[in-house]
């Protein structure tokens, strides 16, 4: 069943997993956005400061954290992994990029997808994964312009050594725009016109994006994601060349053959303050951002 506004009934989703702490998210999403300068690859000063609050989260939650680091232009940059569970098995990979595109706040794109990685490490920290899974958390660097799809995206980088070492890699999921809702009848968009007839026209859901052809990975983890999750979450697989479908971090792991997906609130199509100053922490739906991180410790512990 559904209520009138597209959301589940607590009858079709059970919660049961942990819900995050909502003021904690909102923490972070504020610290993000209210540093003194924008945290993109001209201010990486900027940089030092988020990979240190950042690392400082992981921290708190496993002792088994790592950095990649390496340098652009003579700047040195780096990505943070926390890893749960067994280290010999197969690494499921979560991760979200801290960076912003330009002079804005950035609170959607993507301190929301940050926010959410961190309440999913506090969320591992308790309840951890089943024995034989692994979990690898990772905040990159680098992915917005003049670095996206280049050699130089913090994606790349680890996606790279994960081929170079030859890890086995259950999934990639990529935490792209999470935090913007709408109740607003036409208030979502879509990349080809056909669409509104098998998706909603309420920006109230949350996708799972990912490409034909790799074992049908959005549906299942739409399908694990759900149970524990009241915001409505629908899949897309399909061809790489749809427009939007390859525009985050886990484009990087299909070009090494990885199984990857893109969970959001499906940005521009969506979110009118995207790329703007206007995508600050007030107009972000945090409620529904703990929601979406219930889900994803959901999916993440049984996939």
């Amino acid at each position: 069943m559904r209520s009138p506004n597209g959301k589940k009934t607590p009858e079709e989703s059970p919660l049961t997993s942990p819900r995050p702490n909502v003021s904690a998210i909102r923490e972070v999403v504020s610290f993000l956005c209210d540093i003194e300068r924008s945290r993109h690859g001209s201010n990486p000063e900027v940089f030092s400061r988020c990979a240190e609050y950042i690392h400082e989260g992981l921290g708190c939650c496993s002792e088994r954290t790592a950095f990649q680091e390496y340098f652009v232009g003579g700047e040195k940059y780096r990505n943070f992994i926390c890893t749960f569970g067994n280290e010999e098995a197969p690494r499921l990979v979560i991760a979200a990029h801290y960076d912003v595109f330009g002079n804005q706040p950035g609170a959607d794109d993507n301190a929301s997808g940050v926010a959410a990685l961190l309440a999913l490490a506090r969320l591992l920290s308790r309840h951890p994964p089943e024995p034989g899974h692994r979990l690898d958390l990772v905040a990159y660097v680098l992915e917005e312009a003049p670095y996206f799809g280049t050699p130089f995206m913090g994606s790349a980088v680890h996606a790279r050594f994960l081929a170079v070492q030859k890890a086995p890699v259950k999934a990639m999921v990529g935490l792209e725009m999470l935090g913007y809702y709408s109740e607003a009848r036409s208030s979502q968009s879509y990349p080809l016109p056909f669409m509104h007839w098998r998706y909603p026209d309420r920006g109230n859901f949350i996708a799972v994006v990912g490409r034909l052809g790799q074992r049908g990975l959005a549906r299942k983890f739409a399908r694990l994601m759900s149970p524990a999750c009241s915001v409505d979450i629908r899949s897309l697989s399909a061809p790489a060349i749809l427009p939007g479908i390859d525009l985050s971090d886990h484009r990087n792991y299909w070009e090494y053959e990885y199984p990857a997906v893109m969970v959001t609130d499906t940005s521009f199509y969506r979110n009118p303050h995207y790329r703007r100053a206007s995508d600050r922490p007030e107009t972000l739906n945090y409620e529904n951002l703990a929601e979406v991180t219930r889900g994803l410790h959901h999916a993440a512990v049984r996939l």
